[in-house]
């Protein structure tokens, strides 16, 4: 997770198993438990990799693969990054809990 408020937001909330949707071949997403209070600008793309937060419906997302569709219809902020491979991401069914939490 970045160092900057909006991850502290989202890492206050964890541990938290989120049932996410598999779209388009590029990430999943899902609802998270809290808003978080979004500082600065938002963007309309993605990085491989990118772990955001959309404000527009209170979701966090993992983008893991570039596709025909690279531009977003909602705004993201990013507020970290998958660092390992990604290549697990799109064999996931089109719904699958995954649970975030703070390993030490």
């Amino acid at each position: 997770m970045y160092d900057s408020s909006m991850a502290r937001q989202f890492i206050a909330q964890l541990p938290q198993t989120i049932t996410m949707s598999n779209y388009g071949g590029r990430e999943v997403y899902g609802g998270i438990d809290q808003a978080i209070t979004v500082e600065g600008e938002g963007q309309l793309r993605f990085d491989d990799g990118d772990i955001t937060y959309c404000p527009s419906n209170n979701t966090a997302a993992i983008f893991y693969a570039q596709s025909s569709r690279p531009n977003l219809t909602m705004t993201v902020y990013p507020i970290g990054k998958v660092t390992s491979d990604l290549s697990i991401f799109p064999d996931l069914p089109s719904r699958v809990d995954i649970t975030f939490e703070v390993i030490s």
